[in-house]
């Protein structure tokens, strides 16, 4: 089973295949797990032209 966290950013690495990504932004309202946190630092490897921001708003804990 994959997470949502690793499809998106599966999706957005095929979709930049010309690595021309500036800056991808993820709005959140829950903390980020470890793994998902470990999905953005393989991302950042794979696309070390561009800018990753997680911009959490109204922190809360998931199923909450």
């Amino acid at each position: 089973m994959v997470n949502d966290e690793t499809k998106i950013f599966e999706d957005v690495h095929v979709l930049n295949n010309n690595d021309n990504l500036k800056a991808f932004n993820i709005l959140t309202s829950f903390l980020m797990y470890d793994s998902c946190k470990d999905v953005v630092e393989q991302f950042k490897k794979l696309n070390r032209n561009g800018t990753i921001n997680i911009i959490q708003k109204k922190v809360r804990k998931h199923g909450k």
